[in-house]
């Protein structure tokens, strides 16, 4: 007899590639699944080799999960079923007075006005980061994935960014320097996947 006593479905209706790029480190393909109208939840899809994902599904405060699955079974499922455990990943992010998003002069790449707007600032590995957004244009569509706690709850509170997927992301230290992560878009399109949590 199972143990979960409830389930709930969260709807996808987006497919989002990034190249992740850092010095001394192999460009790597990520995948972000998401809702365009719910930026609470998302997930990340890696290649760990030919045959395989790994699938890793947040929703603030609340889900942290992870799986493997086989690349054929991922695009044949129409949904992707994941159990929750007893104890499971919890943190409530609050929207610190110290954290705030800054909205900044447009940049010209390819003759087209790109949106920018950096969040100030997060703790990493004892230091602190500042996270700079570029807005892809023509996708005000999509509410903005913020994976960063803080930066959500920021968001959640005060909506003083602009909607859009991110044409780029990166972390800056106080020297200005990318590190942690700098992700570029690859591309988006419409795409229809269901993950089912088990409780």
């Amino acid at each position: 007899m199972s143990n979960f006593k409830s389930s709930k479905v969260y709807e996808f209706d987006y497919i989002i590639e990034y190249k992740s790029l850092l010095s001394g480190k192999e460009d790597q393909s990520v995948f972000y699944l998401t809702n365009s109208k719910d930026n609470e939840y998302w997930a990340i899809i890696r290649s760990i080799d030919k045959k395989t994902y790994t699938i890793n599904f947040y929703k603030h405060n609340s889900i942290r999960l992870f799986t493997k699955l086989n690349k054929k079974d991922f695009y044949k499922a129409e949904t992707i079923l994941l159990e929750r455990p007893k104890h499971n990943y919890k943190r409530n992010y609050k929207a610190n007075k110290k954290d705030y998003f800054k909205v900044l002069s447009d940049t010209i790449l390819d003759q087209t006005p790109i949106s920018r707007y950096v969040f100030k600032s997060i703790d990493v590995h004892e230091q602190k980061l500042d996270v700079e957004y570029f807005v892809q244009p023509n996708t005000s569509f999509h509410l903005p994935i913020l994976v960063i706690g803080e930066a959500y709850k920021k968001w959640e509170k005060e909506k003083n960014i602009p909607n859009g997927i991110f044409k780029e992301m990166y972390f800056l230290n106080s020297d200005k320097t990318i590190v942690e992560a700098h992700y570029k878009l690859v591309g988006y399109q419409a795409y229809k996947k269901q993950i089912k949590v088990k409780f």
